[in-house]
C-alpha cells in the first residue's frame, strides 16, 4: 500500500468497532502474493479484520471474499481501496440506492445468476459499478459478484474476451460494458431461460441445499440442463455427490427426463477419470435404453479399474431391457 491508502485505511478502521472476517483463497497464481501481502497489510492497520482460509475457486484464481456472495480477485487499490472497504461493511452511497430496483422485483429471479465484472484499478467508472452489483449482492442470495483485475489477471479476461472495463458478465453468456445498467441486468436475471444457465449457477442452488428445486426445476422446462450434465461429471466430488442428488429427485418425478440424462452421460465416460467412471456407471443404472446397456457390458468387460467394472456390474443388474 501506498501512504496515502494506508491513511485511508487507518482513519477507515477507526470505525470498525467490532470483529469482522474476510475469507482468503490463495493458490499456486503468482497473485496470490500480493493478495496475501494486502490483507496480512490490512490486518496490521485494523486488527479489528480477521483474515481465514477458504478453498480455491475452481478457476484457481486467489481471492478474497468480503462477504458470503462476493469475491474480490485482486488487491485493492487506488480508487478500488474505498470501494472494497465500503463493501466489506456494506456501505451504500445514495446515489447506487436510487437505482436500485424494488425489493418485489429481486423475489422474481428463478435460478442464481453469477455476475463478473472485470475492472481496472485506475479506470475512473469501474470503481461505481463495483459498487453497484455489490449492492444487488446483498439483496438476493440469488446473486453472486465476482470482482477480477482484468490487468493482474489478463489471461482470464483474454479468455472472457474482455477488451475494455468495467465489463460485466452474466453466467458467461450476457454482457455489458462501460455504462452499466442496473435495471437491465435485472431483468435479464429474471428474463433468462433457465435451460441456459451455466454450471456455477446450478451449483449455486444445490449448495443452498435445494437440489429438489433444481430437479422440479427441469421437471417443469421439460429438459435436462446442458450445465446439469456438467455438474454430473464435475473433477470435484462433493460437486457431484451434489448433482446426483438432484438425479435422484429427477428420477422420482420424471423418470423420462432421468433416462435422458443417462444418455446424455454416454459419450461423457471416456475422457472422465476412473471416479468419474463410477459415478458415471453408477447413474446409468435403471436405464432402458440399449446404447447403455451395451455400455456397461464393455465396461463390466473392459480395461477398466475394479472399482469402475464394479460400479457398472451393480448399474447393469437395474437396468429395464
Amino acid at each position: 500500500m501506498t501512504p496515502e491508502e494506508r491513511a485511508l485505511v487507518e482513519t477507515w478502521g477507526r470505525d470498525v468497532k467490532e470483529p469482522m472476517r474476510l475469507a482468503v483463497a490463495l493458490t499456486r497464481d503468482p497473485g496470490s502474493d500480493r493478495i496475501r501481502d494486502f490483507c496480512s497489510t490490512l490486518n496490521v492497520l485494523v486488527p479489528m479484520v480477521k483474515i481465514d482460509k477458504a478453498d480455491p475457486a475452481d478457476d484457481q484464481i486467489p481471492f478474497i471474499r468480503i462477504q458470503k456472495q462476493i469475491a474480490y480477485k485482486g488487491v485493492p487499490q487506488g480508487r478500488e481501496l474505498i470501494v472494497f472497504l465500503n463493501a466489506l461493511i456494506g456501505i451504500e452511497i445514495q446515489e447506487i440506492q436510487k437505482k436500485l430496483p424494488d425489493a418485489g422485483l429481486f423475489e422474481k429471479i428463478q435460478i442464481p445468476g453469477v455476475l463478473k465484472i472485470y475492472i481496472s484499478t485506475q479506470c475512473p467508472f469501474c470503481p461505481q459499478a463495483v459498487s453497484a452489483l455489490c449492492a444487488l449482492a446483498r439483496r438476493s442470495e440469488k446473486i453472486r459478484v465476482e470482482i477480477i483485475d482484468g490487468e493482474m489477471f489478463a489471461e482470464r479476461a483474454r479468455l472472457d474476451h474482455v477488451r475494455s472495463v468495467p465489463t460485466v458478465i452474466l453466467d458467461d453468456q450476457f454482457r455489458w460494458t462501460g455504462s452499466i445498467s442496473i435495471a437491465e441486468i435485472i431483468d435479464m436475471m429474471i428474463s433468462r431461460d433457465p435451460s441456459q444457465a451455466g454450471a456455477p449457477a446450478l451449483r449455486s442452488i444445490i449448495e443452498a441445499g435445494d437440489a429438489a428445486g433444481l430437479a422440479h426445476m427441469m421437471a417443469r422446462s421439460n429438459k435436462v440442463y446442458p450445465a446439469f450434465i456438467e455438474l454430473l461429471i464435475h473433477p470435484k466430488w462433493p460437486v457431484r455427490l451434489g448433482a446426483m442428488a438432484a438425479f435422484e429427485y429427477l428420477e422420482e418425478i420424471s423418470p423420462d427426463l432421468a433416462d435422458e440424462t443417462r444418455f446424455a452421460l454416454l459419450p461423457r465416460f471416456g475422457p472422465a477419470d476412473d471416479g468419474v467412471k463410477g459415478d458415471i456407471a453408477h447413474l446409468l443404472g435403471g436405464s432402458r435404453h440399449p446404447e447403455v446397456k451395451s455400455c456397461l457390458i464393455s465396461v463390466m468387460t473392459g480395461d477398466y479399474s475394479q472399482d469402475v467394472r464394479e460400479a457398472a456390474r451393480e448399474a447393469l443388474a437395474s437396468v429395464h431391457i
